[in-house]
């Protein structure tokens, strides 16, 4: 029996025999079972490694045993770290190659391998050659124990503690969640893998700096770190836009104060609420779209019987002066007017012109009304297997045709670039629906590409069509002055238009997002920021 209550290491060698076991001792080559926690014991003494792990061989924490690794030199042990990265706990001895041997690898473990996470317990037989207290001071160890005064009881109590030290930063560390920790004026002293992989700057470049110069994107809210500290509430601040290379996503940022005994600071914490915010914004959209799909179907009837009316006179008025219509002919006779003089002072006068205009605009109202009530009804329509990829390039052939005369631009001048996904399986949809889709979004890209001031150098629009997720998804991106958040939130609402007048009805993309998402079961979504570019995508199912 181990008596509890001594020195596991006591100076008696008459003592060690009665709880050394050769057999309980492993090498490091030894193949280690899965979850356990690694545990590295670095001493140059080799009875310092029987006892420990003698004493710890049955020790359990959150149901995983202890792997136990062997160092005699803080350089066997240096190798050791940088061979596996996942110790939870070293167990340190301070003498050993030379006198300070212990504390010297410290630093390196922090620094130069970069490993903030191992749990470090120094153990001293010498404990006047390194006071406790200096020790802790200036070195990043978690506990300072001395040989003489450690008993198995201790050195369990060592080890649960350093454990569940190390479990928690683990917890931290693999979080999906940014978690960052700093102290009270915003230093960071916590960088988790989320950070890492957010920021691109390691861990060991992260420590020790201020939160705004490693995260630029928190520069602005960093003063809310001192806030939360002085106020003891936690702060917030939503949806703040991070761009990496492109890859645009919002997070949500939660600073909670640390309770001053922790010694102040604070725990920072970023989520990303991207598709939460899209899905959101989603919903409203359809909100919306079905409140207004009553309003434009009673616009339509109310405005079908007046154009009615204008077409049909403006018609008939052409016709009745025609002078090639026997009937007009007839009556003019019995009226004594000749017909072809009439019909010069018609063409002098511009007269026909004028009726043309009146029946362009009015067939232009009709079309308008037409899209109305087809975004009110919900018209059914018939679905076909299709090849997107082919209904894109016929659809760029026929945009490409396109030219305003007015303007002076066409498709032509846009650098069009394909990254079609290969394979993709065919989706059932209306092709003609789609490509009115396709060629509104294709016009509006050529339209903002050309006609922004000052000209754009290389004007591009970049189509990319994949399989993701039971979905074929296309993406219609230019390279624009793109909109604001207040343009881009009502994009897709009926009558909405930020075109001069008489150029665009604000149609266009209510109608299409109607047709992708109502008749086709899909999904239909814009990301912008102003002088970014414009990027639609559409989600199409396979199974609507």
């Amino acid at each position: 029996m181990i008596d509890e209550s001594e020195s596991i290491f006591a100076d008696n060698d008459d003592d060690l025999p009665l709880f050394i076991d050769d057999d309980d001792t492993e090498d490091n080559g030894s193949a280690q079972p899965r979850n356990q926690w690694k545990v590295l014991i670095v001493d140059d003494d080799e009875e310092v490694h029987q006892v420990t792990t003698l004493v710890l061989k049955d020790f359990v924490f959150d149901k995983q045993h202890l792997a136990f690794y062997h160092a005699y030199s803080a350089t066997e042990a240096k190798q050791l770290l940088t061979e596996h990265h996942d110790f939870a706990v070293c167990l340190l001895d301070v003498v050993m190659e030379t006198d300070s041997a212990g504390l010297d690898l410290v630093p390196q473990i922090r620094n130069e391998l970069g490993n903030p996470f191992i749990r470090i317990v120094l153990r001293t037989g010498q404990p006047g050659h390194a006071p406790e207290e200096e020790v802790i001071a200036k070195h990043d160890i978690n506990d300072y124990k001395d040989k003489t005064e450690l008993t198995g009881t201790k050195l369990r109590t060592v080890m649960y503690a350093a454990l569940r030290a190390y479990r928690d930063l683990m917890i931290l560390e693999y979080m999906p969640s940014i978690v960052i920790t700093t102290d009270s004026e915003g230093i960071v002293n916590h960088w988790n893998a989320a950070a890492e992989k957010l920021s691109g700057v390691p861990i060991r470049e992260a420590l020790h700096k201020f939160l705004g110069d490693v995260l630029p994107q928190l520069n602005k809210h960093a003063n809310l770190v001192k806030v939360a500290n002085h106020s003891r509430q936690p702060q917030r601040a939503t949806r703040i836009l991070f761009d990496n290379d492109g890859d645009k996503k919002l997070y949500d940022l939660l600073i909670y104060p640390l309770h001053r005994n922790a010694g102040g600071g604070a725990v920072v914490r970023l989520d990303d609420v991207t598709n939460e915010v899209q899905l959101q914004e989603m919903v409203l959209q359809n909100e919306k779209m079905k409140s207004l799909g009553g309003l434009a179907a009673g616009m339509a009837h109310e405005l079908n019987n007046p154009l009615g009316a204008i077409l049909q006179g403006i018609q008939n008025i052409i016709r009745r002066t025609t002078p090639t219509l026997a009937k007009n002919e007839e009556v003019a006779q019995e009226v004594g007017l000749d017909l072809h003089t009439m019909q010069a002072y018609i063409d002098r006068r511009q007269i026909t012109q004028f009726l043309n205009s009146i029946r362009e605009a009015g067939d232009r109202a009709s079309h308008i009304v037409s899209n109305m009530l087809n975004f009110s009804r919900g018209k059914v329509t018939h679905h076909v297997p299709t090849n997107l990829n082919e209904l894109l390039d016929n659809t760029i052939e026929l945009v490409g045709h396109d030219y305003d005369l007015k303007r002076h631009y066409d498709f032509s001048r846009i650098k069009l670039a394909r990254e079609y996904g290969d394979n993709l399986p065919l989706v059932p949809c209306s092709p003609v629906e789609i490509q009115q889709v396709m060629i509104n979004l294709l016009k509006n890209a050529t339209q903002a590409l050309l006609d922004h001031t000052p000209p754009i150098s290389t004007p591009m629009i970049t189509i990319r069509t994949q399989f993701r997720d039971d979905m074929v998804l296309v993406e219609i991106e230019d390279n624009g002055p793109g909109m604001d958040e207040a343009t881009r939130k009502r994009v897709f609402e009926p009558f909405f238009t930020t075109k001069e007048v008489g150029r665009g009805t604000g149609l266009g993309l209510s109608v299409s997002y109607f047709i992708v998402t109502t008749h086709h079961s899909g999904l239909m979504n814009v990301v912008s920021h102003r002088g970014e570019g414009c990027c639609f995508s559409i989600g199409l199912p396979l199974k609507p």
